[in-house]
């Protein structure tokens, strides 16, 4: 079987990078949201001025909510050691079964690493659960299909 480890290390990499490349995306969203909100200030017209630093405030909001989540997902990430080689699956594994290839860490969907797709996800996702704690060899059955872990990084 490839290296596990080092494909864990190399998907832990894509993943810093991908929550740093949206945290610098919703940090500049904020930005012009911001030069949004001064240019709104010059064109006052009473109502239509105050709906619109309404809405500009709103989404400034959502996008300040975002970054914040998008900081908790980089914090959860720091937590996993990509050297170190795990017996079963647990936050931080890398977990190659029959139906498919999973790295528990934070929920960002499917990467790919070497024409291969990895779903990056977290523990508390239904497929998390049913593998948590599971060693090499183990099979559970999972939206009735069987799943066999057969490698563990």
């Amino acid at each position: 079987m490839e290296n596990l480890l080092a494909i864990k290390k190399a998907l832990y990499q894509l993943c810093v990078k991908s929550v740093e490349e949206k945290i610098e995306i919703t940090r500049e969203a904020i930005k012009s949201a911001d030069e949004a909100a001064i240019h709104e200030d010059k064109n006052s017209m009473a109502d239509k001025y105050e709906t619109g630093k309404a809405m500009l405030d709103l989404e400034k909001e959502k996008l300040e909510t975002q970054l914040a989540s998008t900081v908790m997902l980089k914090k959860h990430l720091s937590k996993i050691n990509p050297s170190e080689e795990e017996e079963t699956t647990a936050f931080g594994s890398l977990v190659i079964t029959n139906q498919g290839r999973y790295f528990f860490s934070v929920g960002l969907g499917t990467l790919k690493y070497e024409n291969q797709d990895y779903f990056v996800i977290s523990l508390i996702s239904p497929i998390g659960k049913a593998l948590e704690g599971k060693k090499v060899g183990e099979t559970v059955v999972f939206q009735n299909k069987k799943f066999t872990i057969e490698g563990i990084a």
